[in-house]
């Protein structure tokens, strides 16, 4: 029987959603697996546990382990510095948050305000990416553990130094090796595309086959898909090489044809070959992009290629006043092409250089030479301009406090035994996203069940001896930082196992653990999820709006800038200041809300790698801003030119028209103005030795190509929301 007029949709709405959630519950990341970081994860957990076990100190063991295992989350894959910046910044945070746990335990009403406040910076800690979230959570719930085991001021900080020190181990122990090949795969896969690309410019069109590299772009988006969360300058590069890529696949194959389509008419000989010459030169700067990132060197001829296209874009400029029309509309779209091609490929190099490992040391200390108070990721700025109802994060912090109040507050008047562990669930569970809140209660709760057993049936089998449990710490350690990493549920099931194991050092009943644990873990992960469901967030509706905000603080940013270029006004630091700290804000937000979409149950993976396009190319854009406001500082005054004013103006239109688009007014393409067109004006305008007119034409080239890139990926994605 056919079903009711109305009913299938919700019906057939209702069963994606839950394919959509079971897939993310049963999704393996293989590319998170890492046998080498279970085994050294593992050996910092167990090594500090067996030793202390042998001095007669179980109890400080227990400490010492917990301080490992907190920062054994934090480890990865990464250059080792980051990642020793973000294991010590764990470490640290974890020790203080035991020693103040322990110190204010014996006072309900102080440990309740430090909990709540605890929860709150926790929370805030979301606007500076999901690594310092989990380092915060991490340290939450350590503060939640040792509030349960009040001591004296001197137990409470050797507690600290223990665990500072089993946190020291882990870091030790993870950077010990050189980290080998970072993005190595993404680099392989990129690098294949460009040398698609550059074999593909010689080739003529094929109106019949399929469009240029279209499996090595797939291959390359998929590549991607394993640095989708990560927001650092280095994970950009790659997005922002793509996007790169992407774009010149289409302009070639716009050239290519033009070039077929001028031989057919008369006098095109000539123009045809200058689209030859261009073609063949773009072909030599592809497979140059292509090497450099297989860590082979530029080629001595790159600037000559970079001259011919050039050359032949003026060539084609200065000849078509004299062509017929049919002719000269050709050579006039054939020179905006070659414009075109110039400028991505200079993008291209210049990205790609910055790709290698060799690069990326070079990158560093250029980055490092931009006066600190103008760095994205100044942290403490981002969270001062976080501090707003208008933030994500901020509503996220103030969600994640009050359910921590009230989950405490419930145990305290139900006198729940080891009430710690409902406080804790709540701050594993509860995040600022539909998708991993629900998904992770579920596994939470199921994998907790499931460690739990898994503990029961170890304690009855294996032997009860403490060296013996101190084994089975590093096992299940190994576990849960190997496969565990692969899915949240298996990672779940193996800490429950190892935090009843380490309990047990302390001669608490392996069968009091188990029934408490599940107890304050069903009430937990059931309140946490009934809050949730309440006030739930939909992500999907609001990236758009978030890139939409962020642009217009972009242009705002921008427009202080070019007024200071412009009107030679003296730079006021606090409206600079104030300008700045606006547009951090918008993309801390945009990039959060990057980050929930990916988690959504029913999100598209296109989707995803267009908002991931869409911050990288506008996060090359922000940093040609920069550049011009450091240049204010350190290059000598000039006369304005009207070129610029031109391209200032034509810029903030641009960005305002986009934003327009994001937030669904009807903007067309043809509304937006001619950039490129605005950019080779104002290179030709000025004495281009001039110290100042180089670094605008420098940066001012560069927006023109994020902001080319940034619109066709701002259609594409109000497209796919038609």
């Amino acid at each position: 029987m056919a079903q009711p007029t109305g009913t299938s949709p919700q019906i057939s709405s209702a069963r994606r959603a839950i394919t959509n959630l079971w897939r993310i519950l049963i999704r393996f990341d293989a590319h998170r697996v890492s046998r080498w970081m279970g085994l050294r994860n593992a050996l910092g957990v167990a090594l500090p546990v067996a030793v202390l076990i042998d001095l007669g100190h179980p109890a400080f063991a227990v400490v010492a382990g917990m301080g490992a295992l907190n920062v054994a989350a934090a480890d990865g894959t990464d250059a080792y510095r980051s990642r020793a910046t973000r294991m010590i910044a764990s470490t640290c945070l974890g020790a203080a948050a035991i020693f103040l746990g322990s110190l204010t335990g014996r006072n309900p009403a102080l440990s309740f305000a430090v909990a709540t406040l605890w929860a709150f910076a926790t929370g805030m800690l979301v606007a500076l990416g999901t690594a310092a979230a989990d380092i915060g959570m991490l340290s939450l719930v350590s503060l939640f553990i040792y509030i349960a085991r009040p001591a004296g001021i001197e137990q409470a900080a050797w507690s600290g130094v223990i665990a500072l020190g089993g946190g020291l181990l882990q870091t030790a122990l993870s950077i010990l090796p050189w980290p080998l090949g970072r993005f190595g795969p993404e680099r392989r896969a990129i690098g294949n595309f460009y040398a698609t690309l550059s074999r593909a410019a010689l080739l003529p069109p094929d109106p019949y086959g399929a469009p240029l590299a279209t499996a090595q772009s797939s291959l390359a988006q998929e590549a991607l898909s394993a640095i989708a969360r990560d927001h650092s300058v280095d994970a950009e590069r790659y997005h922002l090489l793509v996007s790169q890529a992407e774009r010149i696949r289409l302009t070639l194959f716009s050239l290519t044809r033009i070039g077929e389509r001028m031989k057919r008419e008369e006098g095109g000989s000539g123009p045809a070959a200058s689209v030859r010459r261009a073609l063949e030169s773009a072909a030599g700067l592809l497979h140059a992009v292509a090497g450099q990132l297989q860590d082979q060197p530029v080629p001595d001829s790159t600037p000559s290629w970079l001259k011919e296209i050039q050359d032949a874009a003026l060539s084609l400029r200065s000849a078509a006043g004299n062509a017929p029309p049919v002719l000269a509309s050709s050579m006039r779209d054939a020179r905006a092409q070659t414009d075109a091609i110039a400028g991505q490929l200079r993008a291209a190099l210049d990205l790609a250089q910055g790709a290698t490992p060799a690069g990326e040391s070079v990158s560093t200390q250029r980055e490092a030479r931009v006066p600190w108070r103008l760095q994205l990721t100044n942290w403490l700025a981002t969270l001062r301009a976080n501090l707003s109802l208008d933030s994500s994060s901020c509503r996220h912090a103030i969600r994640l406090s009050l359910c921590i109040m009230l989950g405490m507050t419930i145990a305290g008047s139900l006198s729940l035994p080891r009430s710690y562990w409902l406080a804790m669930t709540i701050a594993l569970v509860l995040k600022p996203d539909f998708g991993s809140t629900f998904s992770r209660g579920i596994l939470r709760l199921a994998g907790t069940y499931a460690g739990l057993l898994l503990a029961t049936l170890l304690f009855h089998f294996v032997s009860p001896s403490l060296p013996v449990h101190a084994l089975w710490i590093g096992i299940l350690v190994f576990t849960q930082r190997w496969i565990g990493r692969g899915n949240y549920g298996i990672l779940v099931v193996a800490v429950s196992a190892v935090i009843v194991f380490m309990l047990s050092l302390t001669g608490i009943p392996p069968q009091d653990v188990v029934a408490a644990r599940a107890l304050n873990t069903t009430i937990g992960g059931a309140l946490a999820l009934a809050i949730y469901w309440v006030w739930p967030t939909r992500e999907r509706t609001q990236v758009a709006p978030a890139l939409a905000s962020m642009l217009d603080a972009y242009r705002l940013y921008f427009q202080g800038i070019s007024r200071a270029y412009m009107d030679r006004l003296g730079v006021v630091p606090y409206e600079v200041d104030h300008l700045r700290m606006n547009a951090r804000r918008s993309r801390s937000n945009a990039e959060t809300s990057a980050d929930r979409l990916s988690a959504e149950p029913q999100v598209d993976p296109d989707l995803l790698r267009l908002a991931n396009a869409m911050l990288a190319s506008s996060h090359r854009f922000i940093h040609a801003v920069m550049s011009l406001e450091a240049g204010l500082a350190s290059s000598h005054a000039a006369p304005p030119r009207e070129a610029f004013r031109t391209f200032s103006h034509d810029l903030e239109k641009t960005l305002y028209f986009l934003a327009a688009r994001l937030r669904g007014s009807p903007v067309a393409p043809n509304d937006l103005a001619d950039l490129r067109e605005d950019h080779n004006q104002l290179v030709r305008s000025g004495d281009t030795l001039n110290e100042r007119y180089a670094l605008v034409n420098v940066e001012t080239d560069r927006m023109t190509n994020s902001l080319n890139t940034l619109a066709g990926q701002v259609f594409r994605w109000s497209g796919s929301q038609s």
